[in-house]
């Protein structure tokens, strides 16, 4: 069915006064400021984005159609389509928030004449009468195919798909739902600065920056898991997959929480001994060794944050840091490489680099080469108990003695116990097994057989 739509044309005066209070200029679907600055400083070369379109309107210049939507939403009779910095610009410089460029000159400092001139220029608005979520995001990306909008931006106006919603309310608060983000993108709003920080992140999220990482994180478990590629087209893919509904997302989501929540005890860790939250480089980096281990050693646990932090910086400083010696400084062998670059050299452009997994993996491998991941980490079995079976086989491996003791036992007054514990990342297979008697186990708790032998004196070389 082909979309209809009218075209009025409304002063900026009817503008404020009647339909800016019915218009959501600030959707779900659409970018967020692609700036964190209203007014250009001094020092810049060319006005901000607010008061180059206020200088179009009073220099008499047409400042584009503004596209809306009808609503059935009860707050707003519209929905903003496109053009929600116009509108939300125009009516931030009536209010005086924002000088002309390159002037201290504010609304309330025009003559009579030219704000009557600014209050009776005429927009024009190209009002749809619905539309559904994938239309408002076709017309978005169409009207913006030759202007500043990036792959995300892109990606965000698909609008109100579950992995759209999933991905965007992890990380932002979305007006008018009151959602719950992840611990890591906690933030508080400077005024002054006008911008957001954050917590324990030393980067923002301009042009949906931390959207973005969450959308490459969501796929790499979409596509199975595991360091690897998450190219713009592979997130693209996922966001047109209809067969990922509020349920498939949800499971997503899970898996995501647990990377964001190993990201966030890894940002903790540095600004409680750096005092800085962590970089974009090391957010990504981190990153992929999550997924490398997940992939890896699938149930595990970090022992210290900060233990593992800081020697994972240690070895991350040896690959980003200005003065590579010995190996670092080394030229690349590498068939996905180009040549004539040293290890250093590719490592910085590998991690900014989403499109193949050769060059994701090689980070890794390379972080691998001087970070011994086993000595901070427990590797956990999720399957706690032994097969029953095992039992018999291995007490007559043990001729039906108690390993701990010596004394006799039976099938009645034994059980299966860890030799490591399962706690301390002891494994539930043949050669972590031991038949003790039922006191023993009870007694020897999350202790490792040598451990417990130990405190009661036995030889622990036995």
């Amino acid at each position: 069915m082909a979309m209809r739509y009218k075209k009025p044309t409304v002063t900026i005066r009817d503008y404020l006064l009647q339909w800016y209070p019915t218009i959501d200029v600030q959707p779900v679907g659409q970018r967020l400021n692609t700036t964190n600055k209203i007014e250009a400083s001094p020092t810049d070369e060319k006005p901000a984005k607010s008061q180059g379109i206020i200088r179009t309107i009073l220099e008499g210049m047409n400042i584009g159609e503004i596209t809306l939507v009808r609503t059935e939403n009860a707050t707003y009779a519209y929905e903003s389509v496109d053009g929600g910095h116009r509108k939300r610009y125009i009516k931030a410089f009536f209010e005086n928030e924002f000088p002309l460029w390159g002037t201290k000159t504010y609304y309330k400092d025009l003559s009579a004449e030219d704000k009557k001139a600014f209050l009776d220029t005429e927009l024009t608005f190209c009002i749809y009468n619905s539309l559904s979520t994938y239309q408002k995001g076709y017309i978005f990306r169409n009207l913006n195919e030759t202007t500043d909008v990036n792959h995300q931006e892109e990606l965000n106006s698909y609008g109100e798909i579950p992995i759209a919603e999933s991905i965007r309310e992890t990380v932002r608060i979305v007006a008018g739902i009151n959602n719950k983000i992840n611990d890591l993108f906690s933030c508080g709003f400077i005024e002054k600065k006008n911008e957001y920080v954050f917590d324990n992140l030393s980067f923002n999220n301009s042009r949906l920056r931390m959207d973005e990482a969450v959308a490459r994180f969501y796929f790499r478990f979409y596509d199975g898991g595991g360091a690897g590629k998450a190219a713009d087209k592979d997130l693209k893919k996922m966001y047109q997959d209809e067969s990922l509904t509020v349920a498939e997302t949800a499971k997503l989501k899970s898996k995501v929480d647990k990377l964001l929540s190993f990201l966030n005890d890894m940002a903790y860790a540095r600004k409680n001994t750096i005092k800085k939250g962590l970089y974009w480089k090391e957010f990504v980096m981190l990153s992929r060794l999550y997924f490398y281990m997940e992939d890896t050693y699938k149930n595990f646990e970090v022992s210290d944050d900060i233990e593992f932090y800081l020697a994972f910086k240690k070895v991350f400083d040896l690959y980003t840091g200005d003065n590579p010696k010995g190996k670092y400084n080394k030229l690349v062998n590498l068939p996905f490489d180009k040549a004539g670059r040293t290890v250093v050299e590719a490592f910085r452009g590998y991690m900014g680099h989403y499109d193949t997994f050769d060059k994701v993996n090689q980070t890794v491998l390379w972080m691998l080469e001087d970070f011994d991941i086993l000595k901070y980490v427990k590797l956990k079995d999720p399957r706690r108990a032994f097969p029953s079976g095992w039992k018999e086989k291995k007490l007559s491996e043990q001729d039906y003695v108690d390993v701990i003791d010596g004394k006799p036992l039976n099938l009645d007054n034994s059980v299966m116990a860890h030799i490591i514990s399962h706690k301390e990342g002891g494994l539930t297979v043949w050669k972590n097994l031991a038949v003790t008697s039922i006191e023993h186990n009870q007694a020897m708790g999350t202790m490792s057989l040598d451990q417990y032998k130990e405190l009661l004196g036995y030889d622990v070389a036995a």
